[in-house]
């Protein structure tokens, strides 16, 4: 079964890279310094493919057509920025499986084979990604192009990706990319509103995803985060919310930069059943025991003379062994319900005259 083995929440400022002389070098190497410390984390869970949800800006969707939600499905994953090439290899089949088995589910999810990355891909990736380069698959989500997808689709989305990714065998990684807070091309860019950011930190802290998602999109517009729609996909992914960690937030003039690691492998796990469906293979087995569970002479029988009363049942030697034997946890590790191989021995118990019991009878 397919698995999330690790999230990470980043913001992916183009500063990063061409690290201007406007910026506060201390809190680029802040920020650098989580960074590199999350690559060695998800360089050491080693996942097979790694999916990045982040938002274009308008150089790839124009007013031609803007859909909510776009996954890449070619082999190779390209972008260009800052004086600096980008490659990538894809993963279409992965891609795919995401795409037809979303729609499916009721995912409204575009596709397309030809794409550039933009910075808010490349950024996190160049900095996350260590050699080899496991697969990538970008997952585009409209920001700023009004009208956004709700939060609150946005976390549905997220939920039904990751019911498809628990159905394959992946062993997947997730970045969000985007945020927090800030107001790029508008005169408020160097005004970000980190007091909205503090809010939603202590949202994510304490687990309180229900409450991100419940936002609309024009009051994450009015903060500065409507980037955080591709962080609630992620969030929707996960399933139960794992612990969070606040590797850094550094407020800068005209942004503020997040970054955040989920332990996965601290997780809720979604359990396994112990009572699975009966191993039809295993009929015969499962029918002795019931048998034997429900009908008193046979259980007398089986106590005189096992071998006869195992006659009649249609049981391989290895079958036959351990129901002589007893042995449930033997039986359920041949595909026995674990319940008939309880209660059959339960029952035989009460056949089995006690000392004391033997004793009284005869007096």
């Amino acid at each position: 079964m397919g698995e999330i083995v690790a999230a990470i929440g980043t913001a992916h400022a183009p500063q990063f890279l061409t690290k201007p002389p406007s910026e506060d070098p201390q809190q680029l190497e802040a920020v650098f310094a989580a960074l590199t410390q999350l690559q060695g984390r998800l360089q050491a869970v080693q996942p097979d493919v790694v999916i990045i949800l982040a938002n274009d800006h308008v150089e790839n969707f124009y007013l031609n057509c803007v859909p909510p939600f776009t996954i890449f499905t070619g082999p190779r994953a390209q972008g260009h920025f800052a004086g600096k090439d980008f490659c990538y290899p894809g993963h279409p089949e992965f891609a795919y499986a995401l795409l037809e088995e979303g729609l499916r589910l009721g995912i409204d999810l575009a596709y397309t084979q030809d794409v550039r990355l933009g910075h808010s891909f490349v950024v996190p990736l160049n900095f996350l990604l260590s050699e080899p380069t496991p697969p990538v698959v970008p997952i585009f989500v409209n920001t700023y192009l009004p009208p956004q997808p709700w939060p609150a689709r946005c976390y549905e989305v997220g939920q039904k990706l990751g019911q498809i990714i628990r159905q394959r065998p992946e062993r997947v990684a997730v970045i969000a990319s985007g945020g927090l807070s800030h107001y790029p091309g508008t005169d408020l860019y160097p005004h970000p509103d980190n007091e909205f950011d503090a809010k939603l930190l202590r949202m994510i802290e304490r687990g309180q995803l229900h409450r991100l998602a419940a936002f609309r999109p024009e009051e994450l517009d009015k903060h500065g985060n409507l980037e955080l729609l591709q962080w609630l996909v992620m969030l929707g992914m996960m399933g139960k919310e794992p612990p969070s960690e606040l590797v850094t937030y550094q407020p800068s003039w005209h942004h503020g930069y997040a970054v955040i690691w989920w332990d996965m492998q601290a997780a809720d796990q979604v359990p396994s059943r112990h009572y699975q469906y009966a191993d039809p293979r295993r009929y015969g087995l499962n029918t002795t025991l019931y048998t034997l569970m429900n009908e008193l002479e046979l259980r007398r029988q089986f106590l005189a003379d096992a071998d006869t009363a195992l006659a009649r049942f249609a049981l391989d030697p290895e079958e036959r062994e351990a129901v002589k034997a007893r042995d449930a946890k033997r039986l359920t590790g041949l595909g026995a319900h674990p319940f008939l191989a309880f209660m059959y021995d339960y029952n035989l118990k009460y056949e089995t005259p006690t000392e004391d019991s033997a004793t009284a009878a005869a007096r």
